[in-house]
Formats: structure tokens, sequence, C-alpha cells
């Protein structure tokens, strides 16, 4: 009788040990810096083969490990329609150039500042430990009715479910990260800084948010434990434009400081369907209004909310703090400091 217990029980081990068995068939790379050797036992090259075999390379399930030093993209590296991807730079993470930036020693750069980064299409994309430095790329597309593409060194359209931790951008000659009808992003103890130097109009960090083809009604993006530094123009633009979504836009933790213009611009048109939330936020040494929140054209039954607490207004150069121009809405400030805004 035992013997018989003892089968049962091994069999039923055994079945439950292969049910939590899971086969994955994701394929890892290896980007080696522009002329180190790879590694032995593993498929390595440098980003340029990845780049020019991009059909084999680039598919679902991949993970990139990209190793310590300088990797020079020569051209816009395109990600199109792809699902769990990841750039993960196999280095250290070490001060930039002052105390608020902090950047990956695995370094992406582009010649003459040319190139840069786009997923379009994508989801679950992860980024982690690279700084991007000198890029500028755009897909030949506009984000809204106008003329104007979004030139970025790192450019994310129509996605979901992107991580981003641990990047550094910097010195793009226009906008630093863009995001266009982003569906769910986090990013966390990232550093952007000192971009912006050719167009007045653009951001280190610009988000977009049109009506886009989705059955999700709430969206969310949480920006985390970040500095948004030295901006040529504004540190933060968010632009919602949408209709059928809500936007969650969360910021914890996060550090405004010397960006020339705005340090963060709010415009919401039509629905103006969104919730923004600041907590332990410092926002300082903007020449212009530090926090500048513009609503036009909301429909009646809108009902945007901005709530602020355990937050730091302090040193904006010329205008206010904090300026507001809304038509509806709920504003909450707990536990905020303002601090000499002239």
């Amino acid at each position: 009788m035992l013997e018989v217990m003892a089968f049962f029980l091994i069999a039923a081990i055994f079945v439950i040990s292969a049910n939590n068995i899971q086969c994955t068939d994701t394929a890892e790379y290896y980007v080696s810096p522009n002329g180190t050797p790879c590694p032995e036992n593993v498929i390595c090259h440098n980003l340029s083969v990845y780049i020019v075999q991009k059909n084999l390379y680039f598919t679902n399930d991949t993970v990139f490990y990209f190793l310590e030093g300088t990797h020079v993209l020569e051209q816009q590296l395109l990600v199109t329609g792809l699902q769990n991807v990841i750039f993960k730079g196999i280095g250290n993470i070490e001060q930039g150039f002052d105390e608020t930036v902090s950047q990956s020693t695995v370094i992406l750069t582009c010649n003459e500042g040319i190139g840069g980064v786009v997923f379009l299409s994508c989801e679950d994309i992860d980024i982690k430990g690279i700084t991007i430095n000198n890029c500028s790329t755009n897909i030949n597309t506009t984000y809204d009715d106008s003329d104007e593409p979004l030139n970025a060194s790192l450019a994310i359209y129509n996605s979901s479910n992107i991580n981003i931790e641990n990047v550094s951008i910097q010195n793009s000659s226009q906008n630093g990260l863009v995001m266009v009808n982003v569906l769910n992003m986090t990013i966390t103890k990232c550093s952007f800084a000192r971009n912006v130097y050719e167009l007045d109009n653009s951001a280190n960090i610009r988000a977009v948010f049109n009506d886009y083809m989705t059955t999700t009604k709430i969206w969310h993006i949480l920006l985390q434990d970040s500095n948004i530094t030295s901006s040529h123009n504004t540190g933060l633009d968010v632009e919602f434009k949408q209709e059928e979504y809500t936007v969650n836009f969360n910021l914890q933790g996060v550090k405004f400081m010397n960006n020339i213009y705005h340090n963060m611009y709010l415009l919401s048109t039509s629905s103006c369907q969104y919730n923004l939330q600041f907590n332990e936020v410092v926002i300082s040494g903007a020449r212009d209004f530090s926090l500048y929140s513009y609503q036009y054209n909301c429909l009646s039954d809108s009902k945007p909310t901005i709530k602020i607490t355990n937050s730091i207004f302090e040193y904006n150069y010329y205008e206010t703090g904090f300026y507001l121009l809304w038509q509806t809405g709920i504003v909450s400030i707990e536990s905020t400091r303002f601090i000499a805004n002239k």
C-alpha cells in the first residue's frame, strides 16, 4: 500500500513540475562596441551588422545585450511591429556632467548627430542601462495634422507596455525622447539632459496623445526617480488631444532643473481627458513658467485633475512657479512649497 501511495505521490510531483516548465524561444544576441572583439561562444556582432540583417535578427522574443563601450549608430534603427524585445546594457551607472545626471558606461552615439532608435507599433519593449548621446532621427511621419515630424534620439509610436530604466538621453539636436500614443509606459531612474538646441518647440521629453484605435479606455504613464535637466527649451512637453481614452500621467520623485523655457508644459484640447499627479517632485530654475498648463475647446463633461503633493517649485527666474489657464477640472495642492519664484 505504501508503495502505491509513493508511486502516486511521485507522479503528482512530476505532473506539477511539468506544468511549471515554460518553454521559451527567446533569442539572445550580444552587441560589441565598435573596434572591440566579441566574447566567445555567443552570437555577437557590432550594431551595424544587426541593422543590415534586421530581418534575421530583429524578431519577436529577442534580447540584445550591449557590451560596455561606445556603439556607433550609422543609420536609423527602426523596429516595427515586434513583441517582447529587450535592449540591455552590460555596464555600470556613473555620474554624468553634473550631479543631476546619471549615465551608463554603455554608450550609443550617432555619426554627426544623425540617427537614432525608433519603435513603431510594438509591444512589451524593455530598454535598460544605455546612454544615447548626440543622436536625432524621425520616421518621416507626423504626429498630428501638421507637417512637422518629431525628431528624437529615441522615438516610440503607437506602442504599448514600454519599460525604460537607467537610460540617459543627452545632446540631441532636437527632442530627447518622443512618445506618441504610448499605452502603459514606465520610465525609472533615467536622465534627460542638454537636448534641444536647434528647434524652439522641442523638449527633453515630448509626449503626444491622439485618438488611436484601442479598446483600452485608461492609459498609464509613470515617470519616477528621474532627472530632466538643462534643455535649451522645455523639460517635459505633454499634449493631450485624444477623445477616446483617459491618460493617467504620474510623476514620482522627478527633478526638473534649469530647463531654459518651461520645466513642464501641458497642453490639453478637445476632451481634456487626463489625470496628472505629482508626488515629491522638484521643479527649479526655469526662465519662464515652471509648470504651464493650458486648456481650450474642452468638452462640457471633461473632468481632468492635477494633484500635487510633497513637491517644491523654486527659483524660477522670470515669471511664476505655476501658471494655470483652465476651463474645467480639479486642482489639488498639498504639502507643497513655492520658494523664490520671481
